[in-house]
């Protein structure tokens, strides 16, 4: 059971150390400006907790631009085979300022 909690940690992780990854490489290339501030995550990590083998959690999140230009998110990477994202598609453009949530399951 405790291998199967630090292998969904360690996924949840990768996830959100691949999103911040391609997420600040996106905000420089974004219209061609730098802009200021930035693009972060709702949650600083997702704790699904004990999930029976056979059944799915999902939790909620989001992804926030605090940036003064829009960004372009072209992809998620970073996910283990047994994780997925659903609510949004990509390329997901989010303008300065705009909130998009979605849920990892």
């Amino acid at each position: 059971m405790n291998g199967c909690r630090l292998q969904r940690r360690l996924a949840i992780s990768l996830f959100i150390a691949g999103g911040l990854l391609l997420l600040t490489g996106c905000q420089g290339l974004a219209g061609g400006s730098t802009g200021t501030g930035s693009v972060g995550l709702g949650s600083t990590s997702l704790n699904f907790g004990s999930v029976p083998i056979g059944s799915s959690k999902t939790l909620p999140d989001s992804i926030t631009n605090s940036t003064s230009s829009s960004v372009t998110i072209s992809s998620i990477q970073g996910l283990g085979s047994g994780f997925q994202v659903t609510g949004i598609t990509s390329p997901l453009l989010l303008a300065a300022g705009q909130t998009a949530s979605f849920s990892v399951q």
